[in-house]
């Protein structure tokens, strides 16, 4: 689970998408994700993964503001790989949705270049429940 001060917007994220509110719950799991104490801990996967489905689901459309905390994160190096190639690639979603395709063609290319980038630690490295291990 997410530490104890983000279990609240963890949990009014989760009431938001099972009754509907596609941007509230988005915008709480976004909310989550960003406070400092949520980062590498128990449950920051399953936060940033709350946020991304939404948006790549096309719920509604990415505010600006998500299109640049996804390009803040995909540009953050302190982040794991994998949390960063998904916002780099959710961000191209977002811009495909949206009709900009040649935006979204960019961003789906900026994926491809960031994963093939990855040194081997950062291909040996995954999220999981516990946070970020290390294969072997």
């Amino acid at each position: 689970p997410p530490p104890a001060d983000v279990l609240p917007h963890y949990v009014t994220a989760v009431g938001h998408v099972q009754a509907g509110r596609f941007r509230e719950s988005a915008d709480a799991y976004l909310t989550a994700f960003l406070m400092p104490s949520c980062a590498h801990t128990e449950g920051w996967w399953h936060v940033w993964r709350g946020f991304t489905s939404i948006i790549c689901d096309n719920h509604f459309p990415a505010s600006e503001n998500h299109l640049r905390v996804l390009k803040r994160v995909a540009r953050d190096e302190s982040v794991p790989l994998v949390i960063r190639a998904e916002a780099q690639c959710t961000r191209g979603v977002a811009r495909y949705a949206a009709g900009n395709r040649e935006e979204a063609a960019r961003d789906y290319t900026a994926t491809l270049e960031l994963v093939s980038r990855a040194t081997t630690t950062e291909r040996a490295a995954r999220v999981w429940d516990s946070g970020l291990q290390h294969n072997g």
